[in-house]
């Protein structure tokens, strides 16, 4: 919620929100089937203490590198202005 609102300030166009929406989906994974597999070895791979700490490094590696792209892109395409005054 905190994020949607903060979001709402600046004056995307819709090809930006777009961008933003496919890059959400992507990382939060709601894509992954993890029962896909009997052992639920897709569940121990991305969850907890399971995880091997590379992977949590090139998880974490990844999602800066968007990051950086995607304000990048807001940066230098010229969408990364001042907000809109916050509404009350």
């Amino acid at each position: 919620m905190i994020a949607a609102r903060a979001i709402g300030r600046f004056q995307w166009d819709k090809k930006t929100a777009v961008l933003f929406a496919v890059i959400a989906v992507i990382f939060s994974k709601a894509w992954l089937q993890i029962n896909r597999v009997p052992d639920l070895s897709l569940y121990s791979l991305n969850f907890g203490p399971w995880l091997l700490k590379k992977y949590y490094i090139l998880q974490g590696e990844t999602a800066l590198a968007a990051g950086v792209l995607f304000f990048g892109f807001l940066f230098f395409s010229g969408k990364f202005k001042d907000p809109a005054p916050a509404q009350k």
